[in-house]
Parts: structure tokens; C-alpha cells; sequence
């Protein structure tokens, strides 16, 4: 007597759930396969309304327009079109700022300004039996003609050392004037003076 084999059904429902999931796989592949190289473009005048449009006529055809419209629509008024650079005033001879930086820098014209100070620096008579010596801290001022102003002392050593350094600074030649966008201008600069006994 044959028996006829018994399904389990556990193995039926298995069976159904698996087969539900394939076919929801291959429904989203034919969905992604058939609309694939599309994308959604709306229309500007009407948001309601939705169409496919292939990618290369959306590149070519509708960014062209979009952009030739936006340029016809762009218009400034005439009386924003003035340049910049005319509204600015023109340099003058007569500003007396003092600048830090300039471009070109002050140039000392009379050789090597270290050597120039060793050959013009005097030790002072009262200090030359003492071993008082060291570098003074100097800042100065080169005018638009080149000629040196405003000297002081940053940092002293001895007041007789100090008094020298702003001789022999206040007695240097005309230096080639720093300028800024072409005018010759004032200019502050520091420079170290060594006094040192041989």
C-alpha cells in the first residue's frame, strides 16, 4: 500500500515567502532597468507638472535657456558702473603718515651702512678708560627726500653711547627714499649700533 508523502507545512510557507521576495526584487530591478538614464525635471512655470527627460538634453537644451534667461534678466544700472580706482584720491607728496613696510624699502645709497657707521662711530673720550660698551637700539625716520629725521633711542646703553649713535645716525648722507604705489613716502626704520672697545 503506498503512502503518499505528507508536505510539511512549514516548508510550504517557506517556500511562498521566498518566492514573494523574488518577485520583489525582480519587479524593483525591471523598475531601475526600464527607467534608468532618466531623471525628474520640473518645469518652472508649472510645479504641478512633471516630466522624464534623458540627461543630455537636460544638459544641453534646458541649462542653456536657464542660463540665457538669466542673463537678459541681469542688468545693472549705469550709475553703479563707475570704476572703483577713480573714486580713490590720488597719491600726494604731502601725506606725512609714517609706514613700516613699504615696497621699495629705504636703500642706504654710500655703500655698506655697517662699515659707514664703524668708519663715522666715535667713542666717547669719557668712556675709554672704562669697559662700558655694547649696542644701542635706534629708530629713525627717512623722509620722502631721503634725508633722515626724527631720531631717538630705543634701547640705551649709557647716555654718552646714546648721545653718539644719534649723531652719527642724524649725520648720515641721503638715502634712496622708500615709496609706496610709485610717491616716494616717509618711513620708519630701526637699526642696531655696536659700541665695542678694541
Amino acid at each position: 500500500m503506498d503512502k503518499k508523502p505528507k508536505y510539511n507545512k512549514k516548508w510550504l510557507l517557506y517556500g511562498a515567502l521566498i518566492s514573494f521576495i523574488i518577485a520583489i526584487i525582480g519587479v524593483l530591478l525591471l523598475f531601475f532597468v526600464f527607467n534608468g538614464g532618466k531623471k525628474r525635471h520640473i518645469d518652472d512655470n508649472d510645479e504641478d507638472d512633471i516630466e522624464l527627460v534623458d540627461d543630455e538634453e537636460a544638459d544641453e537644451d534646458d541649462w542653456d535657456e536657464e542660463w540665457d534667461d538669466w542673463d537678459e534678466e541681469v542688468v545693472l544700472p549705469d550709475s553703479d558702473m563707475t570704476p572703483i580706482k577713480d573714486e580713490l584720491p590720488a597719491p600726494s607728496n604731502d601725506d606725512q603718515s609714517i609706514y613700516d613696510v613699504v615696497d621699495p624699502m629705504p636703500q642706504f645709497l654710500d655703500g655698506d651702512m655697517v662699515v659707514w657707521l664703524g668708519n663715522h662711530i666715535k667713542y666717547p673720550s669719557d668712556l675709554e678708560e672704562t669697559d662700558v660698551q655694547g649696542i644701542v637700539i635706534c629708530q629713525f625716520v627717512i623722509e620722502p627726500d631721503g634725508s633722515v629725521s626724527n631720531v631717538e633711542v630705543l634701547r640705551g646703553v649709557y647716555p654718552s653711547l646714546d648721545k653718539e649713535a644719534v649723531r652719527v645716525i642724524e649725520s648720515m648722507p641721503k638715502w634712496a627714499p622708500g615709496k609706496k604705489d610709485g610717491q616716494p613716502v616717509r618711513v620708519k626704520y630701526t637699526i642696531p649700533i655696536k659700541f665695542q672697545l678694541q
